[in-house]
């Protein structure tokens, strides 16, 4: 719960698999954040993109959908969120891996 500010996105393309083709990386700004409600909804914004609600839901203490989008939960303390989205591409025989670092600052 609560507001979570990106620290740093990390890209990677498997291509072909398993072979890690390219790694890129992004710093989070100060208008880079996930802020989950207590009503199931989050508000998601991006400095690129701008903010909207999209709802969430926690499968498990591994994963949680928001919006469309079933991310793993790879680390969660107090002050800190990993969040992975893995999709292949079986037909072009790839792999897409965003893994997400949030952090919350008191």
């Amino acid at each position: 719960m609560g507001k979570w500010m990106v620290d740093i996105t990390i890209n990677e393309v498997y291509d072909p698999l398993p072979t890690l083709k390219s790694t890129a990386q992004e710093k989070g700004t100060a208008d880079d954040f996930f802020d989950f409600k207590t009503d199931a909804l989050v508000e998601v914004k991006s400095a690129a993109s701008g903010s909207k609600m999209e709802e969430y839901m926690v499968w498990n203490p591994y994963q949680v959908k928001i919006g469309n989008v079933s991310w793993r939960i790879v680390e969660l303390t107090q002050t800190g969120l990993v969040l992975v989205w893995d999709r292949n591409d079986a037909a072009r025989y790839m792999r897409f891996v965003t893994k997400v670092n949030l952090v919350r600052r008191p």
